[in-house]
């Protein structure tokens, strides 16, 4: 099923909290990678409740500002290390077939809006 089936059926999720977290995830990526086409069909679940995300055709932009930064409001601890190991190196390797320069520093300049003590913009990490 997808978001649109959900949330038109008025189906509640089996673990709201866990969801929540799901959603929260989904959030930073979108923000991260500057996914300009989220919407409720584009956002599967499969049986066990797990969000699949498809259809980022029109993400990463070069833009180096989140797209939504009210958006990003919480974020792991394991989040924060990950996205510390993202690097240019790293980055154009595993894209360099698929993004532009432009876009791969844009990522970058997003993570290190990001990847900061979350105190900036009144995120915290939990």
């Amino acid at each position: 099923m997808d978001e649109g089936a959900r949330f038109q059926k008025k189906i509640e999720p089996p673990n709201p909290s866990g969801w929540n977290d799901q959603w929260q995830k989904m959030q930073l990526f979108d923000n991260l990678i500057y996914n300009v086409d989220r919407n409720r069909g584009n956002i599967l679940i499969n049986k066990d409740w797990e969000i699949i995300l498809i259809d980022h055709s029109r993400s990463f932009r070069p833009w180096d500002r989140l797209m939504d930064p009210k958006s990003v409001t919480r974020f792991s601890r394991s989040f924060l290390k990950g996205i510390g190991r993202l690097n240019e190196n790293n980055l154009k390797e595993k894209t360099a077939k698929y993004l532009s320069n432009d876009q791969r520093k844009g990522v970058l300049k997003r993570r290190d809006f990001d990847s900061g003590s979350g105190q900036e913009s009144g995120r915290r990490a939990r």
